[in-house]
């Protein structure tokens, strides 16, 4: 995905992932109109010589990225969740975690103790103790906010109406293709839902950092 780190650049090194090297997998998934822009500002900070979680770039920076890649970005994600779906038919072998669920103050200890339990399962591999599970994730996740830190230009990134039409036609895509997973299915109709409920970008007034909506949803 576009910040859910997948181990290639393009679809054509998928092939290169062979089996012997991942006899099992946990997929950490994020909606990808979400992933996308906070990838956008890493490579901003990077590009701009500074700390990594501090700064949202412009957004007239981020239109222009946006209009030039998210398209692609879209189709990397399908083919990635696609990719790593199939290679793992049985569902003992794949994890699914949704980025969502992980940093959530609710959720994110029982997906913690999921993720602990997947690992216990492998040969080989220490885990901590399950009393001790809530407590990493609270120094790791919670203690940090389960929000951006970063500061300046606007959180919520503009969206065309377009934009958010293909994002959802991807998700059900993806739920009629893999409709007999229910955790995929219930992960990608949160997106959908999500999805929903942003305003669509009318008229992005250049300077004030902010933009018109208009009404509907995609």
């Amino acid at each position: 995905a576009s910040k859910t780190h997948w181990p290639a650049l393009t679809d054509t090194d998928f092939e290169k992932l062979d089996s012997k090297y991942f006899g099992r997998a946990m997929l950490i998934i994020r909606n990808p109109v979400h992933a996308i822009p906070s990838y956008f500002n890493a490579l901003f900070e990077q590009r701009n010589h500074l700390s990594t979680h501090t700064v949202r770039a412009p957004t007239e920076d981020w239109i222009k990225y946006r209009d030039e890649v998210y398209d692609g970005r879209l189709r990397l994600y399908e083919k990635m969740t696609i990719y790593w779906m199939e290679k793992y038919p049985e569902r003992d072998s794949l994890l699914l975690v949704p980025y969502e669920a992980l940093t959530d103050t609710t959720m994110g200890p029982i997906v913690a103790g999921q993720i602990a339990d997947f690992l216990r399962q492998g040969e080989g591999v220490p885990v901590i103790e399950e009393e001790s599970v809530s407590c990493i994730w609270e120094t790791l996740i919670n203690s940090k906010g389960n929000g951006s830190q970063r500061t300046g230009g606007p959180s919520q990134r503009p969206y065309t109406q377009q934009n958010l039409i293909d994002a959802v036609a991807m998700f059900h895509r993806l739920m009629g293709r893999f409709h007999y997973d229910d955790n995929l299915v219930s992960i990608l109709q949160n997106y959908i839902n999500a999805v929903s409920n942003i305003v669509p970008q009318s008229i992005y007034v250049v300077g004030n950092d902010h933009w018109g909506g208009e009404e509907g949803t995609a």
